[in-house]
């Protein structure tokens, strides 16, 4: 912080008056500081954090994700400084109560980073594939979640039907189309419930297992690809079966 002196001089005849107007101070560096998450907060993969801070300046702000002293992500290289940024936290960030984030002015290198640690866990999935096995193929298979539960939906091929090799996972009142199935017969299973866990692959609340009762048939026929639409959640119609928990292919 410089202080200024500001002076004026008044002309009266001959006489020089000088009079001292007094101090007025003025930033030469711009300040940034972190409002959150500024430690102690528990952030979720899949989910959306707003990175808050305050800021005199108006240029553009590099934010990272900093964990043990490290960058581990940049969230953004350019930044509008408005003092706010919606941040989707990646589904591939690992577990940890290390990380803090770090802003910094694009013009004056001056930064802030989080006064303590916050920690990330591993949340829901966003809507979208779990595991797809390479495919040149190009027919689609769209999915409409109208439950208010997550569902996990599943092919298998008809001849082994506990290999799976497309997942897609379908958050409660949201959509997918996921491209590239293969052709043939495919057995089609899903789950419904809450709380996914990413390593036994089931939800742990309120889990129930279903499959299509017909196989779905992929086929293509000169340059146009079988479009299958499947609609969950509005009721069980004699197309659909209950299965057991050993018997979902996933």
């Amino acid at each position: 912080m410089k202080m200024r002196k500001i002076v004026i001089t008044v002309v009266v005849g001959s006489v020089v008056a000088i009079l001292l107007a007094g101090m007025v101070s003025r930033t030469d560096a711009e300040v940034i500081r972190i409002i959150s998450p500024n430690g102690g907060e528990t952030l979720y993969t899949g989910e959306t954090c707003t990175i808050r801070w305050e800021d005199t300046g108006r240029r553009k702000v590099k934010i990272v994700l900093i964990r043990d002293r490290t960058v581990v992500r940049t969230i953004s290289k350019k930044a509008p400084n408005t003092g706010s940024f919606s941040w989707s936290i990646p589904d591939d960030l690992s577990e940890g109560s290390n990380y803090k984030i770090d802003v910094m002015s694009l013009s004056t290198r001056e930064h802030d980073e989080s006064d303590r640690t916050f920690s990330i866990r591993l949340g829901r999935p966003r809507t979208g594939v779990l595991l797809a096995k390479l495919s040149t193929e190009k027919g689609k298979l769209r999915i409409e979640n109208k439950s208010n539960l997550d569902a996990v939906v599943v092919l298998t091929f008809l001849d082994k039907p506990r290999e799976p090799w497309r997942a897609v996972y379908v958050r409660a009142g949201e959509m997918c189309t996921t491209r590239g199935i293969k052709g043939g017969l495919h057995r089609c299973y899903f789950t419904f419930g809450k709380d996914w866990d990413r390593d036994s692959k089931r939800f742990t609340r309120n889990a129930s297992y279903f499959r299509f009762r017909d196989p779905l048939k992929f086929t293509r026929q000169h340059r146009r690809y079988t479009v299958w639409t499947i609609t969950l959640g509005l009721g069980y119609s004699p197309k659909t079966e209950k299965v057991r928990d050993s018997e979902f292919p996933y």
